[in-house]
């Protein structure tokens, strides 16, 4: 009686924790849906994921898992923006305000140690992917119809373009990535489809809506797909194809060359005219970006200092000039400003290790890759960690894909579960 009275006891405990565990991959399933709608109904659900996901813990395991490269240089970048608040001239609400942007980053050794346990890393992938597919079919039809729902830019139903694009960018290289694979295993109707699904996600950012920053990304991460699945004929073969098929998107879309023109056409005019634009506006960022970190080159202004600073340069500006905000669009000069080049080191290093993290040839790997990449690449232009939809793509993409990397090493590849090679 004994004996069985310990192995149903034992029985129910490993049930309790499965279901907590079931019920804590339910709630970042959901939130993965929710993001490319509403940033609102995200947050939500991530509190409530955080406060599913503490009975699951077993501290020990946790803690170990924190020592990880991986997991402790996020930790350790949000501790320096923590501790730049003390040497920060701005007011106490700025310098929260400051802090808010990175509390995301505590997420990522949470979601790698969660992810680790749980097998649901592709459930997650297909519910975000599928997301995003029902967020591109609305935007085909929104601007196809236009009347059916007025809207301030064509073909964005939620957010804005610039978050759209990031999503559908992602939505791309995931698609293609998976095509490289079923094509592998040799299921014709599946690498089909996935390519057709890639195509339909391009042709929105060519036609749609464009954010200029996916012109610099998505070459560099096209060749490197190239690189990395094919030989060197076919890899050859597919870039060419790639530049033929980038000049007829350019040749049959006004607007995909309206964008990459305005680049130069804004440059020109603010170089003859002090005409300030999109483009122009970040020169302007930059060039007192630079003034501010040789001004305090190790530790930099302090957290929140931001605003103070380019207030400051900006009140003895006349004109437009004058209402720069205090977000340099630029993730390193963000960075640095504020936390000088210790906090350069902290952040080149965070991506460095997550590079590597996914440099395995797997499906997995390459989703993390990927979102790495597309973050480090946009971020030359945004402040793209900080911001909330592409921090939390990185976050999220980092703690799903990098658990289940670290987890089930020998499962990473999970487009080819069920699948059987001819």
């Amino acid at each position: 009686m004994t004996f069985n009275f310990e192995r149903s006891t034992a029985l129910l405990i490993e049930r309790i924790a499965g279901a907590k565990e079931k019920i804590a991959d339910t709630i970042i399933i959901l939130a993965a849906g929710s993001l490319p709608w509403s940033t609102s109904a995200f947050a939500i659900l991530m509190g409530l994921w955080l406060i599913s996901f503490i009975p699951t813990v077993q501290y020990s395991s946790l803690l170990q898992s924190l020592w990880s490269e991986a997991s402790a240089l996020p930790l350790l970048l949000f501790l320096l923006a923590i501790l730049g608040t003390f040497w920060s001239p701005a007011l106490p609400g700025e310098r929260l305000a400051a802090l808010s942007p990175l509390l995301k980053l505590l997420f990522i050794p949470f979601l790698i140690y969660h992810f680790q346990r749980s097998v649901n890393a592709p459930v997650l992938l297909r519910v975000f992917v599928g997301s995003c597919t029902l967020l591109l079919i609305t935007s085909w039809v929104l601007f196809l119809f236009p009347m059916a729902l007025p809207l301030r830019v064509a073909g964005v139903p939620v957010k804005n373009y610039i978050d759209q694009n990031q999503e559908f960018g992602l939505c791309v290289f995931i698609l293609s990535g998976a095509a490289f694979y079923f094509h592998h295993y040799q299921r014709a109707i599946i690498t089909i489809s996935q390519l057709f699904l890639a195509l339909s996600f391009l042709a929105n950012m060519a036609f749609v809506a464009l954010a200029r920053t996916a012109l610099v990304y998505m070459p560099v991460i096209f060749l490197i797909m190239i690189g990395r699945f094919l030989d060197w004929q076919r890899a050859m073969l597919a870039g060419l194809i790639m530049l033929i098929a980038g000049v007829l998107f350019v040749a049959e879309s006004p607007y995909l060359h309206l964008r990459v023109y305005s680049i130069i056409s804004e440059y020109r005019q603010y170089q003859q005219e002090q005409s300030f634009s999109s483009s122009s506006h970040r020169l302007e960022y930059w060039l007192r970006s630079t003034q501010f970190i040789r001004a305090a080159p190790i530790l930099g202004h302090g957290t929140g200092s931001l605003p103070m600073l380019f207030n400051d340069r900006s009140a003895a500006q006349p004109g437009e000039i004058s209402s720069l905000s205090g977000n340099p669009h630029n993730q390193t000069f963000l960075i640095a400003i504020q936390w000088g080049f210790i906090g350069i080191v902290l952040l080149y290093s965070m991506w460095a290790v997550h590079l590597r993290l996914f440099s395995a040839k797997t499906f997995v790997a390459w989703i993390g890759f990927v979102l790495v990449l597309q973050n480090v690449i946009s971020s030359i232009f945004n402040s793209h960690l900080s911001d909330f939809l592409e921090g939390w793509i990185y976050v999220l993409g980092v703690g799903v894909a990098g658990g289940y990397i670290k987890g089930h090493s020998g499962y990473s590849n999970f487009p080819e579960e069920g699948a059987t090679k001819a």
